[in-house]
């Protein structure tokens, strides 16, 4: 069993290199030096970098275009004030905000964001 730490260090590899990754990791093995693998992944170009700016973005497509932006809906009203959690693996975000307008199944922030209801509360 590995640790949640190493579960989301392995992700940081494309999956083609995973089980090459595993295989250099093991303990039994005596285990890899994470320096010489993250340098052998730069010379190679497939070293993926996490930015806690950008991490949980999602990537919305056709939202902007949705004609079916509403004011109340959820049991939530635009400018509700609202706290949304957002969880990373360094750690839990939770950012308050308002509502500024409602879709299928996710609600628009005053910032621009959308999040699913199920991650929205009020305030």
């Amino acid at each position: 069993m590995r640790s949640p730490v190493d579960e989301d260090r392995l992700k940081l590899f494309p999956k083609s290199q995973r089980a090459e990754y595993l295989r250099q990791c093991d303990e039994r093995d005596g285990g890899a030096n994470d320096a010489e693998l993250v340098s052998e992944m730069r010379r190679a170009g497939t070293l993926k970098i996490l930015d806690p700016k950008t991490y949980a973005l999602p990537a919305v497509r056709g939202a902007s275009a949705s004609p079916e932006e509403r004011e109340s809906g959820y049991g939530f009203t635009e400018g509700d004030p609202i706290i949304i959690t957002e969880w990373f693996p360094w750690g839990p975000v939770v950012t308050i905000c308002k509502v500024g307008g409602i879709l299928d199944g996710r609600i628009r922030t005053d910032f621009g964001r959308l999040f699913p209801v199920a991650q929205v509360r009020h305030l």
